[in-house]
Parts: C-alpha cells; sequence; structure tokens
C-alpha cells in the first residue's frame, strides 16, 4: 500500500485494505481456505510500534503522532487467520509525520494573476461554468486529495440557485445542499482528477426574477491534512425580461379559444374563456394588450369591446383596422379580468360567413406575449327584408302622363320584385297604372290620367320583395291628388298660337275678330262654365262694342259698355261654347274712332280653371266725312 503521510497533531485513519493493502490465505492446493484474518500490530511498542497507534482486527488503523514522533515510521502489521492451527503473515507500511505538511492550493484562473475568476449568468441561459478552462489544483507534498468544499455564500434565490459539477471518471463523490448552498466533493483521488472535476464546476439560477447582486463562491480542497486557502469566483447575475404569457381559454388545453358561430343580430359574443389567464414571471404590472380581428371582412360593422371598470386601463377601439388597444399600467390581475370581458359582435345586416381570427397580444413594458387566437368559426346571417324608401304624395294632371321612381334596397342584395298591391284595403290604384322594375334597386310608377279615372285623390299602395327562402316584403303607400286641366281657347283654329288679327273700318258693320275654326278643348272636361272677351284698351267708350251669337245654348252673353268686358256664362258643352265664341265681333259706332290698334283678350272657364289668355288684335281705320253745311233760316 502508498506511504502514508501525517502532521504532528493531527489524526491519521486508514482502512489497510481500502488504501491499497491485500491479503491471500491459500490451502495447499491454492484455494481460498475461507478462514477469518485479523489484524494486530506488533506488539514490540515503541520500535515497530509507536507510541498511540492502534489497529482493529479488521484493519482500520488509527494514530495521532506528537511532535516527538516527528520522522518516517515503519509500522509492522500482523494478519492471523482462524484456520487450526492458526497461521499469521507480517507486513509492514510507512507513514511519514512531518511538523507541517504544505497545503494544497487552487486558482481558479489558472495561467492568469490570482486564484479568483470572474464569470456572468445569464437568466435562462443555462448552467454557466464559473472558472477558468486552465483551472489549476496542486499540492507539493501529496500526489492525492481527499475532498473539496464549494460554498456559495450568498444565495438572494434560495433553492432556485445551484453549483453542479462532473465527477465523470474519477472517484469523487459530489453532493449539493440546496438548503446550505455548500456542494462537497468526497473520494481519495488524484490532485489531477479534482482539477478535471474543478474545470466543470458550474453556477445556474433558476428564477424568472433573479436578483443581480454578484454572487460569491469559495473553494477549498483538502490533501487529508489540510484545507487549502479559499479561492473565489465572483458570478455577476444579468437578468432578462421574461415575456408576458396569455391563455385565453384558462384550464382548457390549448392557449387559444374557439366560439362556434355568431348569428346576425345576436348580442355580443365572449371570446375568451372565463377562466383566460394572464402571466408574467418577473413583473407584477402590464402595461398594454393589441386585440385584433386579423380578417376585417365587415368594415366598421365588427366590434370589439371590454369592460375596464374599477381598472386604471383605457380601452379604445378603431373600426377600420378592427384593433381594439388597451393601455396603461395595471396589474396582471387586472388586465386579466378586462381580457375576461372580451366580447365581438357584428351589426351587419349580410356579415360574410368566413371564421373571424381574434389574436391577443400582451406587452409588459418591455417585449410582447406569443399571440394567441380566438376564433369564430362562421358568422350565420338571417334573412333581413327590404327597404323601400319612401315615397312623398304626388300630382298628377288628367291627359298628362305622369311617372314616378321608387327605390328599395336589400341588406343581402337579394333579387328584389315591385308590384302594386291592389289587394291593399287601403289602395285605390287606377287600373292603367303600371309599375316596371328598372333595375334590382329602381322600379317606375307610370300612368296617364284620365276622366274616367274619377276625380281621385288616388292611394297608390307599392309592395317590394326579396326572393330569400324566407321571402320578405316591404311596402310603402302614397297618395296622388289629380290636378285639373285648364280649357283652351284658340283664336285662330289651325293657325300657329292661339291668337288672331282682323281690322275694322269707320262706318263697317260689326266685324268678325276670330277664325272662323276658332277651337276651345279641355282635357278633362266636356263642358264650360264661362267666357269672357274684353277690350283691353277701350279708346271711344260707349261707341265700341263686342258682341256674339248665342242662339240655340244655353249661353247668356252680356256686354258692360263702360268696361268694355263681354261675359259668357252657363254650363254648356264645349262645342256649344266654340259655336259661340266662332261669332265674336267688334263694332265702333263714333265718327272719329281712336285708331290705336285694339286688343281683345278672350278667357275660358270650365268651373274651377281659366284657359290662358288668347289675343284678338283689331286694328281700326277712320274714314274722313264730307262737311254738311246747313245754314240758318231765313237763308
Amino acid at each position: 500500500m502508498a506511504n502514508q503521510a501525517v502532521t504532528a497533531g493531527q489524526l491519521l485513519t486508514v482502512n489497510l485494505l481500502t488504501a491499497g493493502g491485500t491479503i491471500e490465505d491459500l490451502n495447499t492446493a491454492g484455494n481460498p481456505t475461507g478462514d477469518t484474518i485479523r489484524y494486530y500490530l506488533d506488539p514490540d511498542v515503541g520500535t515497530d510500534t509507536p507510541l498511540g497507534a492502534s489497529l482493529t482486527v479488521g484493519g482500520v488503523f488509527t494514530w495521532t503522532p506528537t511532535l516527538a514522533q516527528i520522522g518516517t515510521h515503519k509500522i509492522v502489521v500482523i494478519a492471523v487467520d482462524s484456520g487450526s492451527p492458526a497461521l499469521a503473515d507480517a507486513e509492514t507500511f510507512t507513514v511519514v509525520v512531518s511538523a507541517d505538511m504544505p497545503a494544497a492550493v487552487v486558482d481558479l484562473n489558472g495561467a492568469e494573476a490570482g486564484t479568483g475568476f470572474n464569470a456572468t449568468f445569464v437568466e435562462d441561459g443555462g448552467a454557466a461554468v464559473i472558472v477558468d478552462t486552465d483551472l489549476t489544483v496542486t499540492d507539493g507534498d501529496d500526489t492525492n486529495l481527499e475532498s473539496a468544499t464549494i460554498t456559495l455564500t450568498n444565495r438572494p434565490d434560495g433553492t432556485d440557485e445551484s453549483l453542479s459539477i462532473t465527477t465523470t471518471g474519477t472517484p469523487i463523490v459530489a453532493n449539493y445542499t440546496a438548503g446550505t448552498g455548500i456542494l462537497t466533493l468526497t473520494g481519495t483521488a488524484t490532485v489531477a482528477q479534482y482539477q478535471q472535476v474543478l474545470r466543470t464546476l458550474s453556477y445556474n439560477n433558476l428564477s424568472q426574477a433573479p436578483d443581480t447582486t454578484a454572487r460569491t463562491v469559495q473553494v477549498v480542497v483538502n490533501d487529508g491534512t489540510s484545507n487549502s486557502t479559499p479561492a473565489v469566483a465572483t458570478v455577476t447575475i444579468q437578468a432578462v425580461n421574461d415575456t408576458p404569457s396569455v391563455d385565453l381559454n384558462g384550464a382548457d388545453a390549448g392557449t387559444g379559444f374557439v366560439v362556434a358561430s355568431y348569428t346576425e343580430g345576436d348580442a355580443p359574443v365572449a371570446v375568451v374563456g372565463a377562466t383566460a389567464v394572464i402571466g408574467d414571471v418577473d413583473s407584477a404590472n402590464l402595461s398594454s394588450a393589441t386585440i385584433t380581428i386579423t380578417n376585417l371582412l365587415d368594415g366598421n360593422a365588427e366590434l370589439l369591446e371590454v369592460v375596464t371598470t374599477g381598472t386604471l386601463i383605457t380601452a379604445v377601439y378603431t373600426p377600420a383596422t378592427g384593433v381594439l388597444a388597451l393601455t396603461g399600467s395595471d396589474s396582471l390581475t387586472n388586465y386579466q379580468q378586462v381580457l375576461r370581458t372580451l366580447k365581438y359582435s357584428n351589426s351587419s345586416q349580410n356579415p360574410t360567413a368566413t371564421a373571424r381570427s381574434i389574436s391577443v397580444v400582451v406587452n409588459d413594458g418591455t417585449s410582447n406575449s406569443t399571440a394567441r387566437t380566438s376564433t369564430i368559426s362562421t358568422l350565420v346571417g338571417v334573412n333581413d327584408p327590404p327597404a323601400l324608401a319612401a315615397i312623398a304624395a304626388q300630382n298628377a294632371t288628367v291627359g298628362v302622363p305622369f311617372q314616378v321612381i321608387v327605390t328599395a334596397t336589400d341588406p343581402q342584395n337579394d333579387n328584389l320584385t315591385y308590384q302594386l298591391d291592389r289587394d291593399d284595403p287601403m289602395e285605390s290604384i287606377p287600373a292603367s297604372a303600371i309599375i316596371t322594375k328598372n333595375n334590382n334597386n329602381e322600379a317606375v310608377i307610370t300612368w296617364t290620367p284620365s276622366v274616367a279615372d274619377g276625380p281621385g285623390p288616388f292611394t297608390f299602395v307599392v309592395l317590394v320583395t326579396d326572393d330569400d327562402a324566407t321571402a320578405l316584403t316591404d311596402r310603402e303607400q302614397f297618395v296622388v291628388t289629380i290636378i285639373t286641366a285648364p280649357p283652351s281657347v284658340d283664336l285662330n283654329g289651325d293657325g300657329s298660337g292661339l291668337d288672331f288679327a282682323s281690322s275694322f273700318t269707320e262706318g263697317d258693320a260689326a266685324v268678325l275678330i276670330v277664325d272662323t275654326d276658332l277651337a276651345v278643348s279641355d282635357s278633362d272636361s266636356t263642358t264650360l262654365s264661362s267666357a269672357t272677351a274684353t277690350i283691353t284698351n277701350l279708346q271711344n267708350g260707349t261707341d265700341e262694342s263686342l258682341s256674339v251669337v248665342t242662339t240655340g245654348t244655353a249661353i247668356t252673353a252680356d256686354y258692360v259698355a263702360a268696361t268694355g268686358v263681354l261675359t259668357l256664362s252657363g254650363s254648356d258643352s264645349l262645342s256649344s261654347y266654340q259655336q259661340v265664341l266662332r261669332t265674336l265681333r267688334y263694332n265702333n259706332t263714333s265718327q272719329d274712332p281712336g285708331e290705336v290698334a285694339r286688343s281683345i283678350s278672350v278667357v275660358v272657364n270650365d268651373g274651377t280653371n281659366n284657359s290662358s289668355t288668347a289675343t284678338a288684335t283689331v286694328s281700326v281705320t277712320g274714314v274722313n266725312a264730307a262737311i254738311n253745311l246747313v245754314l240758318p233760316a231765313p237763308y
């Protein structure tokens, strides 16, 4: 076995069999006898056995030498078997007793100055080696070491911190005690083996919010007699911000959330689970959250909303982008509370059925979480009725084509059908009125009122119907009032315009001042009530007159000389008034008529409306009469 060394005053304990000693007990055939072997020191104490040394029968030698015993000692060990007769053998081993054995030395940085080493640990970066690759261990008087003690002297993160080492290929046993921060290495091994192991010394910290105070790690080795001077590794702790996390469904599997469907017209639907969770291992607060409809298909109709009551969080939704922004520094708990109220709605009357994806990202002021997605699997549309635009009350004139445009829209852009509802109890639609579709959003009602339709007013009811399987209809009602058409009088009949020109010469009989084919008409009446012919620029007073022939009619004529107005009155047919007006004449009995052309305005009336004025223009020509000299009597 190897020589043993001990410092005076120090206890030496050696198990002879584990320290390299061997024993054999064979019979004459060369086979083990199986006898029990007992061990004894030579009884010659003071010569072959040092004073104070002892040996158990099992072979464990112990001795604490004194200063007086410094030197080299040959220790005689006698091994005795249990055979009959008992046989014995004797061997020696050497113990060197020194006054002060040199301690081993650990240099953590190897060739560089000093024995310490500076290292850096980065959060979540894995265990960091905290000694140099050329760390050295030396011992001037021993080739073996017995143990090492490595102490993490400050541990603000408690059991999250640890020291570790690799002992593979050596007899060294490593044991780390989390409660004390001490890593112990035990087992007799060569200095080179301890050096090999110590070069793997690593520090780790599992905390997600590590204290950044520098850590001090002391390394001490022992050669069985004395400890080395501690070598110190200083570890700088570099914290790394941990991103927050979002789980939209809380306790359920996965981190997303699925809504089976949203139906048009429904109340807002929750798009996160009631147990949705927000976490952040190194921060108690969040700064913001961004919730986005990633495929906004119905524009401003789509909405995200949350309830922020009781928090410092402000929510702003931007319809153009589909982004709901939550801002304001507040606790994880409050952001989680607000997120759990997240709802989606869609006010479109024709929502796009495509599934919607809603992305949720939170931010702790430094980094964003991984986006989590809520999915609305489908949007279900509901047929909505078409909408007819309101139709204002209308006026129509007998004989004049009437037209009104009606417009309608349908939320689903269904094909629309337009009709006049003649079955409605409120309607009084003329039989000749029709409605024609111009395009899907427009139709036109056309009608030419006639006397046969009656005086009105007429109530029109319009229906528009979509072609959905659940066909829906809208209704609008409006009233058409008939405006009576005025009669007309045309003094020249077939000639252009309504007026007529004639002439009168002093001394002539009354002159016809209308054409013989004068025409009277009225599109919505077969009778007239009156007519008026007026000399508008009366020059010769009562010498001027207008006259007509009313024979065979119910018409009465009355001329007022002072005003030059001829009035025809009495309800009679258009043809009777036409007959009478064709006899309209002008006369002037003045012997000195003013030669200014006379304007005679003619107006007829159907009992409601006057016609436009037609004018007869009469040029007046005076005649120079011979002087009639009358002499007084008695000439």
